[in-house]
């Protein structure tokens, strides 16, 4: 079978659907909608996975203009490779388009905000939500507000669908405590309690009021440290916002590593922070759970499937500094409530986030859709 794979950039997360995709047998042809410039993931396409040359694929542009614009070479695209299926995601774009050619059957796949947040931006975001959820074949999310928000859109008409955590796969936490205790002293934070954020540096992540919270925190309580993975485009506010509270040396900042190196720092921390407002299930969220981390976040639908208050980590309500800054302190002064509930959010997250299992059902989702195709027009 082959598989046209659609998405907006390359990531972390387009990387764990191609490997489960191609490690079931599938043939993969990605098709890349842009590339922003930033390095979200260091590892390269696995074997079973290429490339597609098109039109696009480079500068972003806004979804109207990325549809009128890229229309005729992603109908082209299809032509040229014939594939059984296609995976199609942002909704808005790639989901569109496939909705307007209506040439292969495609499994739409939502990102989370494309639903929950682009849908609503005007009367044409709202018009191309509704075609693409319409004209799919198939519909894929990973959380239950993503997949009732698509379900209204839709007019109840949603076509066949699957709703599952997608991404990390289920790690054993902490299971080399030599390797943890190296990397702490490979640092000089051995005696330190270390805070890991993975988030990209996006607008509207809050990475900077991120460091403003870990500022504030660690003017109280000095063992504190950040690990500050990734990077994007508020570098530069971030760094600002580090150099204008001096902690320059608290804060470690790798910039985008592999899949390997961040399990490695997940595994040497003691708690994860994210100020996301606004998530479906966060795949960076899960992965800390599944290193037993417990998780310091917003209190969203998304998180709120994860995270139990006082059980796995804490939701944490608006934007308030103190109220951050109070639940950091809080792990840091009992480290036995601290490992009490990254034990929890161990147990909840290899229990229901399990990516070998979750990935399996998704494959057959593929196949069931690609059955749709006539037989004389299946790739060959």
């Amino acid at each position: 079978m082959r598989l046209l794979y659609c998405s907006r950039d390359y990531t972390t997360h387009d990387l764990r659907f191609v490997r489960a995709i191609t490690g079931a047998g599938i043939e993969l042809c990605y098709l890349r909608l842009e590339s922003d410039g930033l390095p979200y993931v260091a590892d390269p396409l696995p074997d079973g996975a290429h490339w597609v040359q098109w039109a696009g694929g480079g500068a972003p542009r806004a979804a109207p203009l990325a549809v009128a614009e890229y229309l005729p070479a992603f109908a082209s695209v299809l032509a040229a490779i014939r594939p059984d299926v296609v995976h199609a995601g942002p909704v808005q774009t790639f989901g569109l388009m496939a909705a307007l050619t209506r040439k292969v059957p495609t499994v739409l796949v939502s990102w989370g905000s494309d639903v929950l947040v682009d849908a609503q931006r005007d009367a044409w975001y709202l018009w191309a939500s509704q075609t693409a959820l319409r004209r799919c074949q198939a519909f894929f999310c990973d959380n239950p507000a993503v997949l009732e928000a698509a379900q209204y859109l839709a007019g109840d008409v949603l076509p066949p669908h699957l709703c599952l955590p997608w991404g990390p796969h289920a790690l054993p936490g902490r299971s080399n405590p030599a390797a943890r205790l190296a990397l702490r002293r490979e640092l000089g934070w051995d005696d330190c309690v270390v805070i890991i954020s993975t988030r990209a540096w996006l607008a509207g992540y809050r990475v900077a009021d991120l460091v403003d919270v870990f500022a504030a925190a660690a003017a109280r309580r000095p063992r504190l440290r950040l690990a500050l993975l990734s990077g994007g485009p508020e570098t530069a506010e971030v760094e600002a916002r580090i150099a204008s509270h001096g902690i320059d040396r608290l804060v470690y900042r790798p910039g985008v590593v592999t899949e390997a190196r961040v399990g490695e720092l997940l595994e040497a921390s003691d708690a994860y922070l994210s100020l996301v407002p606004s998530d479906g299930t966060s795949i960076s969220l899960l992965e800390a759970m599944t290193h037993g981390l417990p998780a310091i976040v917003a209190r969203n639908p998304g998180n709120a499937e994860w995270v139990s208050d006082g059980t796995t980590g804490y939701l944490v309500d608006g934007a308030n500094e103190a109220d951050w800054a109070d639940r950091l302190i809080s792990l840091t002064d009992d480290p036995s409530t601290a490992s009490r509930l990254g034990e929890g959010a161990r147990s909840v997250a290899c229990h229901g986030a399990d990516w070998s299992r979750n990935a399996a059902l998704l494959v057959d989702l593929y196949r069931r859709t690609a059955a749709q195709r006539p037989a004389d027009q299946q790739a060959r």
